[in-house]
């Protein structure tokens, strides 16, 4: 958890270029387990922005020790918050969506970051 934590991190920072919180986590969802010695790869992209906020999704494969991957660990949404160096909320710049993909992608970001907003 904590390594998907970290990637997630790097992926908002690198979008905002400025440092972020962990703000909440959806449903970590283990669908496979972890064999010792398998080689953790862990994957983070950035779905939704809001004024403040980042949604990255984190995706967890597994590979053995030939190669051999095992896809889909784990997964989550990770809200960040961008940061100034007192804590308080930064206003993060706008994305430009450039295929249908991300379109998709960032309207459903729209939506779990809706949803998240609801549950609390």
């Amino acid at each position: 958890m904590a390594m998907m934590d970290k990637s997630a991190n790097i992926a908002a920072i690198r979008y905002c270029k400025c440092d972020c919180v962990t703000a909440s986590v959806d449903n970590i969802v283990f669908e496979k387990p972890v064999k010792l010695g398998e080689i953790i790869i862990s994957s983070a992209k950035l779905i939704y922005v809001g004024n403040t906020s980042m949604l990255v999704r984190v995706k967890v494969d597994a590979e053995n020790k030939e190669g051999d991957r095992k896809t889909i660990i784990s997964c989550a949404n990770f809200l960040f918050v961008a940061v100034d160096p007192k804590g308080k909320p930064l206003v993060v710049p706008t994305p430009i969506l450039e295929n249908d993909t991300e379109r998709m992608l960032f309207r459903r970001g729209k939506e779990i970051r809706e949803n998240l907003r609801r549950l609390c």
